[in-house]
């Protein structure tokens, strides 16, 4: 048997507060991810993707991977 359809329609102000929760769910997502940028920046001394200044600058790696040979 098919399922009918509902006669009435989905309100006008259901769809906007989905599109409001997904807009500020993004946005929320986007400035922690800055907050976090921020913090690693300035714990490792460097940006994202460069390089330590000297081969013995103290360890720190954005991702939390060590490699086995440097533990």
């Amino acid at each position: 048997m098919e399922k009918s359809k509902p006669t009435t329609p989905e309100p006008k102000a259901s769809r906007t507060w989905e599109q409001l929760e997904d807009f500020v769910r993004e946005h929320v997502q986007q400035f922690i991810q800055a907050l976090l940028e921020e913090e690693v920046t300035e714990l490792l001394g460097r940006t994202k993707s460069a390089r330590r200044e000297a081969v013995d600058a103290a360890p720190g790696y954005r991702n939390g991977v060590r490699h086995e040979a440097q533990r």
